[in-house]
């Protein structure tokens, strides 16, 4: 299977006004900067912030679609979907909206240390993976 693209979510509705909130977009950032040492695979990053992410400037002057290429960012209603069901929402929104076939969905805090498209290509286009966090967890194979 190849992997078509990496989707993000932030949780973090007050982003512009509220300085603890903008931790997880430093965490994105960090995370993409890792995931740019190895491909330049599409990102797609969603947010419930009340203002679209390509207008947030991280410490007033970092744009992310100006730090990052082949970056598309999305947003969503915190009080229409909750956080509880942003996980589902974001993958299908995904799937609806971008011709991807397959995509990893990580937390704005993953670091990358290698290129996450080579785990893909072990798995055959009928299998699902899913794992959760924390990592001592076992992941779980679905089969589709």
């Amino acid at each position: 299977m190849k992997l078509s693209a990496i989707v993000y979510n932030i949780d973090s509705p007050h982003i512009f006004v509220d300085c603890d909130q903008q931790e997880i977009f430093g965490q994105l950032v960090n995370s993409i900067s890792s995931l740019r040492k190895y491909t330049d695979i599409p990102v797609v990053v969603y947010s419930n912030c009340v203002y679209s992410l390509d207008e947030f400037r991280y410490i007033q002057k970092y744009f992310i679609k100006k730090l990052f290429n082949n970056i598309e960012t999305a947003s969503y209603d915190k009080n229409t979907i909750p956080q509880d069901k942003a996980v589902s929402y974001c993958i299908q929104q995904t799937f609806d909206n971008f011709e991807y076939d397959s995509l990893m969905y990580i937390s704005p805090w993953s670091m990358f240390n290698e290129n996450p498209e080579e785990i893909f290509k072990s798995y055959s286009d009928d299998e699902i993976y899913k794992a959760r966090e924390p990592i001592d967890r076992k992941s779980t194979r679905l089969n589709s």
